[in-house]
């Protein structure tokens, strides 16, 4: 499991996770306190999963009309939950 406290292997929860991502704040365990920072390339490759249906806009326009929105709704909605599950911290 990727996300362990290094120092007293204390798994992280998906909802500690979840927080300290939205927050924009550093991960903590909760035993020993130890402080953990998501990998700047995660950060990058989220912002690049949120944006890529914009590149593709006019095709998906064509293929769904009005819909378009309600897609890229759910798309950001599966990638906002699903994205913690494979972050990666390390240790500050």
């Amino acid at each position: 499991m990727k996300n362990i406290c290094k120092n007293c292997n204390e798994p992280f929860k998906y909802t500690d996770i979840f927080k300290s991502f939205v927050k924009g704040s550093k991960l903590k365990c909760k035993k020993c306190s130890k402080e953990y920072k998501l990998l700047w390339y995660y950060k990058l490759l989220y912002a690049v999963l949120v944006s890529i249906p914009i590149f593709f806009l006019n095709k998906l326009i064509e293929l769904l009309g009005f819909y378009i929105l309600l897609v890229y709704i759910v798309w950001l909605l599966i990638i906002f939950l699903v994205c913690p599950l494979f972050f990666v911290y390390k240790e500050i």
